[in-house]
């Protein structure tokens, strides 16, 4: 009887790894593009972990397009730039929290303004069928103007991100227009003073099933300067 056993926990612990070794790969693809919808090539696409370390990565082709192939997990981000554009003329897009899936469309689009840091929560027992989204803008424009400044380790670095209205400010959950009930300013704290990032409390679609992966989009333009810049953030509602 042991031996039997013994023969079946090896057969079942292969079966495992054989399935492991070949398991079909997730492929995240898409296209990269500007706010003008012009396809931009030579555009470096990364995969990162938690440690924000690159997992996989390419560049994308003439029309834009950039395909990855890797293993059925969830990762901490995805970020697109053409790195000899990076911190001169524009600044990267992100996507957090991808998650595992047999094929991921993420369509990058970037200009001059980074939508950083996005985090999402609905508060327990509220009554209201909508979400929290937290966001870190950074204008190219305002953080040139800030490096001119000849002492930048005593300036505040809440300069680099733009003051914004709802107006200011667009979002969609699914593919579907969120409306923004509130907006709320906050200082996060750097390694220089205070950055500025700010809350918005939207609306969630109905449609919108349990358990379920949704993907939010924030697109953000500076009103003074028309940096403008998009990040995405999949939200699995925990």
């Amino acid at each position: 009887m042991r031996m039997i056993l013994n023969l079946l926990l090896v057969v079942s612990v292969s079966a495992i790894a054989s399935a492991q070794v070949h398991q079909k790969p997730m492929v995240i693809s898409g296209f990269v593009r500007d706010f003008q919808g012009r396809v931009i090539d030579s555009a470096n696409v990364v995969l990162q972990n938690r440690m924000f370390q690159p997992v996989a990565q390419t560049v994308t082709d003439k029309m834009g397009y950039y395909s990855l192939k890797v293993e059925k997990r969830d990762y901490n981000s995805l970020l697109a730039i053409r790195m000899s554009d990076y911190g001169k003329t524009r600044l990267e897009f992100w996507a957090w929290k991808i998650p595992p899936a047999d094929s991921l469309l993420i369509d990058p689009r970037y200009h001059r303004l980074e939508v950083y840091g996005l985090n999402a929560f609905v508060v327990q027992g509220s009554g209201s069928r909508s979400i929290f989204v937290y966001f870190r803008p950074m204008s190219l424009t305002r953080y040139a103007e800030w490096q001119s400044l000849h002492d930048t380790t005593g300036s505040e670095m809440r300069v680099i991100g733009p003051t914004l209205a709802t107006k200011d400010i667009a979002v969609t959950i699914d593919g579907q227009v969120s409306n923004i009930l509130d907006l709320c300013e906050v200082k996060e704290k750097a390694k220089v003073g205070f950055m500025r990032g700010y809350f918005i409390q939207c609306t969630l679609p109905n449609s919108k099933p349990r358990d379920t992966t949704s993907r939010i989009v924030i697109a953000v333009t500076d009103p003074e300067n028309q940096d403008k810049g998009e990040g995405m953030l999949f939200w699995s509602g925990d």
